[in-house]
């Protein structure tokens, strides 16, 4: 089957009917462009309101999530708390990057869908006028408790019609990947920037996978959209915004990163039909608190291994993540 693509308009193939969920026991189509490489879910309607629900509660159990409950909680500890981000996650280290270079402290950003609140909280603490809005009013209530009123309840396409603010930079780290709708999201944003004012967008990157993998990103509809570079050409050229990437290659947990194999449909639901984790994944987090001592152990090892030798980062494939840079037009007025 063929169909239309939404990023660049040119055609894309269904490449996998059926595909299993996040939560029992939904399916969805794949299909992938033939011209961007994006790949996207085929469905008609669209309702994550319960899955949303369910991960939020959950989320201190359910692999991925679970790292930002961590992040949220340690930063607090943290002395400098960008810097305790940008160690943790080449998306943070990204971000980091391009902020020390050229941007001013008393530059305005706006932190679209800024979930439990850190990140915004780790560019206050850094000098920066921050600000973070997320459609979430609990997860508002929870980041204002924590760290301070640095947060807004609001959507971002109903904002951009009413703020009289306009900002230097917009940050939007793994949001757009969870959109039914990209680029209107993405011209609502920058109708907040002034004149030569940058998007930093980041999101899971295709192109680090094999072109047969099917899926390796979150189950649909918590994922919608698998990014490539070659989608953010196509977005960028939609938009008329001017497009760079950040080079990640300077970050890398485990020292490289390699072009990832191919692999069928590996990815399983994390929720049953009623909204509770599956018994693996329940089994799997039993597990994870058993060892979680002795992997505290093994941390601090390789932390004093670690400043006893110079460590060398290389990259021998794409990044894991995209990190793009959409810069708004200096003559564009609004």
């Amino acid at each position: 089957m063929v169909i239309d693509c939404p990023i660049c308009s040119s055609k894309a193939r269904i490449i996998f009917c059926g595909y299993p969920g996040y939560q029992e026991p939904t399916e969805f189509d794949i299909a992938k462009c033939t011209n961007c490489e994006t790949s996207f879910i085929v469905a008609d309607e669209i309702n994550t309101t319960s899955i949303y629900e369910a991960i939020y509660k959950n989320s201190a159990q359910i692999p991925g999530y679970d790292r930002y409950v961590e992040f949220a909680r340690n930063i607090l500890k943290a002395r400098d708390p960008l810097a305790y981000l940008a160690e943790q996650q080449e998306t943070y280290w990204g971000i980091r990057e391009q902020l020390r270079h050229g941007v001013d402290k008393d530059a305005m950003i706006l932190e679209v869908g800024s979930g439990l609140g850190y990140l915004t909280y780790a560019l206050v603490k850094s000098g920066f006028c921050a600000t973070g809005i997320e459609i979430s009013e609990r997860a508002v209530q929870e980041a204002t408790l924590r760290y301070g009123s640095f947060y807004m309840t609001c959507d971002l396409i109903e904002y951009s019609k009413i703020s009289k603010l306009k900002y230097d930079i917009l940050i939007m780290t793994e949001v757009i990947e969870h959109l039914k709708d990209i680029v209107p999201f993405l011209e609502a944003g920058l109708k907040l920037l002034r004149p030569g004012g940058m998007l930093i967008v980041t999101t899971p990157n295709r192109s680090a996978y094999t072109p047969d993998t099917i899926w390796a990103v979150d189950g649909p509809p918590v994922h919608l959209w698998w990014l490539s570079q070659k989608s953010f050409v196509a977005i960028a050229e939609r938009l008329a915004c001017s497009l760079s990437f950040v080079d990640l290659g300077g970050f890398s947990a485990s020292g490289r990163w390699r072009l990832k194999k191919a692999k069928g449909v590996t990815k399983r639901p994390l929720l049953d039909s009623s909204g509770e984790l599956v018994p693996h994944l329940r089994r799997a987090q039993l597990m994870k608190r058993v060892r979680s001592p002795l992997r505290a152990l093994n941390k601090i090892r390789r932390l004093v291994r670690d400043k006893a030798r110079p460590v060398t980062r290389s990259a021998t494939g794409p990044s894991p993540t995209i990190c793009a840079i959409l810069r708004k037009s200096p003559r564009t007025g609004g």
